[in-house]
């Protein structure tokens, strides 16, 4: 596999990490229950979503089959599960948003994507708290940094049972890029010609249809435009998925669909119209993406 170059000091790729993962007992009935998490999966066909998940991310094996993405964003959560912010419980709402989001998709995702700003006190025991919550339910996990995040510390708590950015998953025929945008001691974010150096290389001679995901859209970032005319120009991405603005957005740029995300834990002022007509509702996006090249998208949102 190749590897980030060394002078960047988190970038590590982990194709393969999904092996480490809780292998999630077998059931005869149709649901995973998790009493830990508070939570129920679907399996399918008899077959955990461990299970079926190790075929379709993290391997270069495609299968002619749809595979799909739940992304949340923004949890900003504590080291207390129990602590407030800004009026509300962060813990509580993530697992609470998690359960709803679940329940509206009907099945479980191949992959789970948090797109930054997990840790708002950025501690051992928030990081911790995210681990205990996600790592049950046996789907793989892919994890960015964002401005309220601590990179190492979420490198070590979480980076040998998740995918954390910088990182190129192969998910079915389609390949994943995790892109790191968070900018030491700032709030807007930046990706350096070296990481972008680092993708281009690793995307080299990839013909799979490609999405990133990455914290910061571009108006948010140190040379943001030129961060996406670059991108677009060497990767050609089909979607960026992208956190931070705790809101449904969906531009375009050239062929590439920009899409933002509403938080787990609240939102801020709409900048475009909630096709659900609920904005001020937390949300989440759920992604779908077919064999041949051709995806869908569907905005979830649930009560606060």
């Amino acid at each position: 596999m190749m590897q980030p170059p060394r002078s960047c000091a988190y970038w590590h790729t982990r194709a393969h990490s999904l092996a480490r993962l809780p292998k999630a007992p077998a059931l005869n009935r149709t649901s995973l229950a998790l009493p830990e998490a508070g939570l129920m999966v679907a399996s399918h066909r008899g077959q955990t979503c461990t299970e079926l998940s190790k075929l379709l991310v993290g391997s270069r094996f495609s299968l002619v089959m749809a595979v799909s993405i739940l992304q949340l964003s923004d949890p900003h959560l504590l080291a207390n599960p129990l602590g407030w912010y800004r009026g509300v419980q962060p813990f509580v709402a993530l697992k609470n948003g998690l359960e709803r989001a679940l329940l509206q998709i009907g099945r479980p995702p191949n992959l789970l994507l948090l797109t930054g700003d997990l840790c708002q006190d950025e501690s051992w025991a928030g990081y911790a708290l995210l681990r205990n919550l996600l790592v049950p339910l046996g789907i793989p996990i892919a994890l960015l940094a964002g401005n309220h995040d601590h990179p190492q510390l979420l490198r070590a708590c979480l980076g040998r049972v998740a995918h954390v950015a910088p990182a190129l998953i192969p998910i079915g025929g389609w390949q994943l890029l995790l892109l790191d945008s968070h900018w030491p001691g700032e709030v807007d974010g930046w990706i350096s010609k070296a990481q972008l150096h680092w993708a281009k290389k690793v995307l080299n001679n990839q013909y799979d249809d490609l999405l990133v995901a990455v914290h910061h859209p571009p108006e948010a970032q140190r040379e943001g435009s030129l961060f996406l005319d670059r991108l677009v120009t060497f990767a050609k991405p089909k979607i960026v998925l992208m956190g931070h603005i705790h809101q449904h957005r969906r531009d375009t740029h050239a062929k590439t669909t920009l899409l933002g995300c509403p938080s787990s834990f609240l939102q801020f002022k709409p900048t475009q119209i909630c096709p659900l007509g609920l904005p001020h509702q937390c949300g989440a996006r759920f992604v779908e993406l077919e064999a041949d090249g051709t995806w869908q998208e569907t905005l979830l949102r649930w009560p606060n």
